[in-house]
């Protein structure tokens, strides 16, 4: 566990943009922060340089992997943590309400050498008391974030979606997340964080609403049996099957056809 940081008065530079905030954190498997203290406008701002972590607020979760940034202005239930076994990132709060990136979404960028040096640059200048320049090397780290901004993960939502439910309904007797995350060309947690932002639910529970609402339709509309359509859907038995079709519809799948066509 490393930490490197400097604190200041709220707006110390006096500049516009009010940086007041800068941590550098190599956090282990043990990092958390279980309650963060929030000010009313302040942005937060989160670099991911290894690892990967959870950050928690307002309701919803986002998680960050290598080379993912964020910005925040959260309003209740802030907290974060180490998500693996290691989260390393840097972190700055900037008093004043910004717009150089759009709020509340996960973008990424594939090289960040340069911002790094920014980043560490703007920490030396604020631990001399310089948050003058310390704050306009953020700023220019903001704005190449910005230059990046056409490609924020959330922008893909809806293009990968429907590419992964056309691969999902082509391999239901095989597809599992790690499988669709590489076809789509993607880490686990973009497709994630996709997931859960778009539709509110992960990748794996929509394999499932996918098998169990194409299974039901199997049952309607054909004769083939519960071991037939286990194996279509990927199941290894048709009792695997039948289980968790109860547990998913709470009713099995035979009393289901018996009653639609009774």
């Amino acid at each position: 566990m490393y930490f490197d940081f400097c604190v200041g008065q709220a707006g110390a530079s006096g500049a516009p943009y009010r940086l007041d905030t800068i941590f550098r954190i190599m956090g282990n498997a043990s990092y958390q922060t279980p309650r963060k203290h929030i000010t009313p406008n302040k942005t937060y701002v989160v670099l991911t340089t290894h690892g990967h972590g959870m950050i928690h607020y307002d309701g919803s979760v986002r998680h960050v992997g290598k080379g993912d940034y964020l910005f925040m202005r959260p309003h209740t239930d802030f907290n974060y943590g180490c998500a693996e076994d290691s989260w390393h990132f840097w972190w700055f709060e900037i008093c004043e309400p910004q717009s150089f990136i759009k709020e509340n979404q996960v973008y990424h960028i594939d090289s960040f050498d340069f911002l790094t040096r920014l980043m560490e640059e703007s920490l030396y200048n604020a631990k001399q008391d310089h948050w003058d320049i310390a704050q306009v090397l953020i700023i220019s780290m903001m704005l190449l974030l910005k230059s990046n901004q056409e490609n924020p993960i959330e922008t893909k939502s809806d293009d990968l979606l429907y590419r992964a439910d056309v691969f999902i309904r082509d391999h239901f007797s095989s597809v599992n997340v790690s499988m669709l995350s590489a076809h789509l060309g993607v880490h686990d947690r973009t497709l994630r964080n996709a997931f859960e932002q778009s539709i509110g639910m992960s990748p794996k529970k929509y394999i499932v609403r996918l098998k169990m609402e194409t299974a039901q339709q199997l049952l309607l509309q054909t004769s083939a049996s519960l071991s037939m359509i286990a194996a279509q859907m990927g199941y290894s038995s048709a009792f695997h099957f039948s289980s968790s079709y109860k547990d998913y519809f709470g009713i099995s799948p035979s009393d289901y056809r018996k009653k639609h066509y009774s």
